[in-house]
């Protein structure tokens, strides 16, 4: 499947998109899961299952690109670890977007909870990057994407033989790095 393909079909009859087919939405996670991350549930009954199944939609492509340079988007596995982990994020991402969208002019004091949700994605994203969390075997079934190699980049780094030089003559190295000349403070 290629990056840019749907997130999975949620059917709810209750549903109707400004785009798509009528009783369906797109994500990883329900309206069920969104409406337990809003602080004040009073404050959600505002809000048809119409409006929130459309942000769903877009959290969940936003989610799908910022995972894309990770791992093979849309996922299709079926580890519990990892579907939880996409269902809470698309949930905290899906409700920061209704939060800031619908509810930030009426009632400022409840924008505070939602840049906390975004900032939780945000770090979630972080942690992937870093390494902390991992959706690919043995912790999920998460597809990895094939990395290039990173070369060190540092000034004084010798990479032997130069892998941007397509010639094969400018693989030897014209000098080398050595042992400073001048002697350090501590050698007597």
């Amino acid at each position: 499947m290629t990056a840019d393909a749907s997130p999975p079909v949620i059917t709810d009859g209750s549903v109707t998109l400004t785009f798509g087919a009528s009783g369906q939405y797109y994500g990883y996670c329900t309206i069920a899961d969104v409406q337990f991350e809003f602080p004040n549930k009073g404050s959600f009954s505002t809000l048809t299952n119409s409006v929130v199944a459309q942000e769903i939609t877009y959290a969940a492509l936003e989610l799908q690109q910022m995972l894309a340079q990770w791992y093979v988007m849309p996922y299709t596995g079926s580890s519990f670890m990892v579907q939880n982990t996409l269902r809470e994020i698309n949930a905290k991402l899906a409700s920061a977007r209704i939060g800031d969208r619908y509810f930030s002019g009426s009632e400022p004091n409840m924008s505070t909870a939602y840049a906390a949700q975004r900032a939780w994605v945000e770090l979630c994203m972080t942690d992937i990057d870093n390494g902390r969390l991992r959706l690919e075997d043995p912790w999920g079934d998460a597809q990895p994407r094939a990395m290039l190699p990173v070369y060190d980049l540092a000034t004084g780094a010798t990479i032997y033989p130069n892998p941007s030089i397509a010639d094969a003559t400018a693989a030897t190295p014209i000098f080398t790095i050595k042992r400073p000349t001048f002697k350090r403070d501590d050698q007597f």
